[in-house]
């Protein structure tokens, strides 16, 4: 089972910024909690199984609204204290459904919780202490006080420019318009200018890079040329994925295919919606035009009269024949690094090539912020000139797509340990609780997540 570190964002259109904020960082003022709001929202199982995207798709929605609530009640923000849904209760929907059950009776819903905070009596400050969520939705740590911070470690990394999202020409995906403007054949210098600043850029060979723009718009290059866009990532895993900051032009699958097909369309309604040769299984149906390909993803929803139907719910417009390409990675190399500069406990600075030499790929967290990728495992946040933490995570990489490498390891405890183990050698500094253990040194703090009595995955923060 896969660590679940959800991820949530604020929209990013306009009037999304017109709303109070959500707040990283609590205030460092006196401020009055106006409120505790909450929000539910529904989402869909597909095929008897949760859809993650649809999961986030109604988290993101929630937090808007309370940002909409906080407007109403005049508040300068919103503080996200956690969410909830009910995930193990629907371990047995499909098995029902089968035997006659209906799915209405399942109610698949979450919650996401908030204080709306008013503003300080002086100038708005914020202190060091951060939320429980910050505004990418992302668990912060507050593990207590600060301990000594004797050692930063520093890179030599520029903060980025502000992110450039520029208003799409239209959503039409089609062999003649591409898809949201970008046609096949572009460079990447090209469609930023269409698209804008990406949310991910990952170079899978020297010829082969990927970008991504959200969770739900994903670019292949190859020597430069735009080969393949596609609704469906299957290079990555969910704890991956997660880390992405939405996309909001493209994650609220607004797409028309030839402005008739939408998604959600029924299956049984294409034929009467595009006059063009498919080529249909269970699964997709494929169209071709000359050198290109337009792929209809197809999935089976549980309707409310207990049929499962056929939906597009995404699409992929390529070249035919585009090669898949497979990494070679060289696993480790990026922890070794930096569990070197700890244990020879020296305070010289460790300079940005030690670690962006080993990068495979980026993702956009802020203008100040990125996430480098190194291997199957780790992934390392830089905040301005200084690493922020380190996660190693149970996969980067999705199962389809790359062979699994060696476990991770760092500091004395590697993924697959048991928690008995893992706490015999980190000793009486660690505090352990039902499915994790926290351990707090002089410039560093370490949270183990553990799963089925195994280690998982670990969230480094570096002071």
């Amino acid at each position: 089972m896969s660590l679940a570190i959800a991820t949530l964002s604020v929209a990013t259109t306009a009037t999304a910024q017109d709303l109070p904020p959500v707040l990283d960082h609590y205030p460092d003022c006196q401020y009055d909690t106006i409120s505790s709001a909450s929000v539910k929202k529904k989402f869909v199982i597909k095929s008897g199984s949760i859809d993650r995207e649809s999961e986030q798709r109604a988290i993101r929605e929630a937090i808007f609204e309370l940002r909409q609530q906080a407007q109403n009640a005049q508040a300068y923000g919103v503080i996200l204290t956690g969410w909830s849904n009910h995930v193990a209760r629907w371990s047995n929907v499909l098995e029902d459904v089968r035997e006659g059950g209906r799915l209405d009776n399942h109610k698949p819903e979450l919650e996401v919780f908030g204080d709306l905070i008013g503003h300080c009596d002086g100038a708005m400050r914020f202190s060091n202490r951060v939320t429980p969520i910050n505004q990418y939705g992302q668990q912060q740590m507050a593990l207590g006080g600060i301990h000594g911070l004797k050692k930063t470690i520093v890179f030599n990394v520029e903060p980025g420019n502000p992110r450039y999202q520029p208003t799409l020409a239209h959503s039409i995906v089609d062999f003649d318009r591409g898809a949201y403007g970008a046609k096949l054949g572009m460079t990447m210098s090209q469609i930023e200018q269409v698209y804008g600043t990406p949310s991910l850029r990952f170079a899978m060979t020297k010829d082969t890079v990927l970008l991504s723009y959200g969770r739900r718009q994903w670019l292949v290059f190859n020597n430069d040329q735009l080969v393949e866009i596609t609704t469906e990532n299957r290079w990555f895993s969910s704890d991956l994925v997660n880390h992405i900051p939405f996309d909001e032009r493209f994650d609220d699958d607004q797409w028309q295919l030839w402005g008739t097909v939408s998604n959600n369309t029924a299956f049984d309604q294409l034929k009467s919606k595009i006059d063009k040769k498919m080529d249909a299984d269970d699964h997709s149906v494929v169209i071709q035009d000359g050198d290109q390909q337009l792929t209809l993803w197809l999935t089976g929803v549980v309707e409310n009269n207990n049929q499962i139907s056929r939906k597009v719910t995404g699409y992929t417009l390529s070249q035919q024949h585009v090669e898949q390409t497979k990494l070679a990675l060289n696993p480790n190399q990026i922890n070794a690094v930096i569990s070197n500069h700890f244990n020879q406990q020296t305070e010289t600075e460790l300079e940005s090539q030690h670690v962006e030499d080993f990068a495979i790929g980026e993702i956009w967290v802020s203008k100040t912020a990125k996430m480098l990728l190194f291997d199957d495992h780790v992934t390392v946040l830089l905040k301005g000139k200084s690493v922020d933490k380190l996660y190693f995570l149970e996969h980067v990489f999705s199962d389809q797509w790359q062979p699994r490498d060696q476990p991770w390891s760092f500091l004395r405890v590697s993924q697959g340990q048991s928690m008995e183990d893992a706490i015999a050698i980190l000793g009486d500094d660690a505090f352990a609780e039902e499915d994790s253990i926290e351990l707090m040194a002089d410039n560093y703090s370490k949270e183990l997540y553990f799963y089925d009595g195994k280690l998982i995955a670990a969230e480094v923060t570096i002071y």
